[in-house]
């Protein structure tokens, strides 16, 4: 039996569920005994590879439950690290919250004409002035970790094919400056002589400021500025999965 077993006939139909209750299940404001969302699962699932028990990522459980931090300047000094990699974790956790914005932009934000994916009309809709500036930036991370899980992103977008975005983690004063830094100082799209634009990801800062981007999007729910771009009937059939 798949995930979506042929409803039978005495099942609620989607017209039962207004709107509102279907975000509130998506967002994880309520939750349901036999359905879940897959943004919610992305979520969950990402605080378990980095060790956080709050409802939202925290740097200080990162640092002090599980000592990830600690553990990745190891990892990357060639020290010895016992338990696992926490650079897979690392990269799996990202990826989920990225995957998890992926998600949030298909479904509340209108396309563009720029044919930008979902992480960049989710933090374009609702980030703040610095981390919109680096959106794309933000989705080729997700690109690379998802298709390669790596650091490296090809842009497809040019004939050239050429290798566009790499990326380089920062641990260090992870409590200043930006989530995202450019080291390249040539940033000009069209020019395409420059065979990798370098960037350090501070990657709980990124996260830190995913959550405020989330933290943005429950307050636009609660004022009832929040609406489905897709048919109620796709979201629930592909946005949620049956416990």
């Amino acid at each position: 039996m798949g995930l979506f077993p042929p409803r039978s006939q005495g099942e609620g139909c989607l017209s039962s569920m207004q709107e509102k209750d279907l975000i509130d299940l998506i967002l994880g404001i309520t939750t349901q005994s036999d359905r879940i969302s897959t943004l919610q699962l992305a979520l969950s699932s990402a605080k378990k590879h980095l060790g956080d028990d709050s409802v939202l990522p925290s740097k200080i459980a990162f640092a002090y439950r599980d000592h990830i931090i600690e553990r990745c300047k190891a990892h990357k000094s060639g020290d010895i690290v016992p338990q696992g990699n926490p650079i897979a974790d690392l990269f799996s956790g990202l990826l989920l919250y990225l995957i998890g914005f992926e998600q949030i932009g298909e479904l509340f934000c209108e396309s563009s004409k720029r044919k930008t994916g979902g992480i960049q009309e989710a933090i374009e809709s609702y980030g703040d002035d610095e981390i919109k500036q680096y959106s794309k930036v933000i989705a080729c991370l997700r690109h690379s970790l998802a298709h390669s899980f790596g650091l490296i992103a090809r842009d497809s977008s040019k004939q050239s094919h050429k290798y566009k975005y790499q990326f380089v983690w920062s641990f260090d004063d992870r409590d200043d400056g930006l989530a995202v830094t450019p080291i390249s100082s040539d940033l000009d799209e069209d020019c395409i002589d420059v065979k990798e634009q370098e960037f350090i990801i501070k990657p709980f800062m990124l996260i830190e400021s995913l959550k405020e981007v989330y933290a943005t999007i429950i307050e636009e729910h609660k004022k009832g500025k929040l609406t489905l771009k897709r048919d109620l009937k796709e979201v629930k059939s592909c946005f949620t999965v049956k416990r």
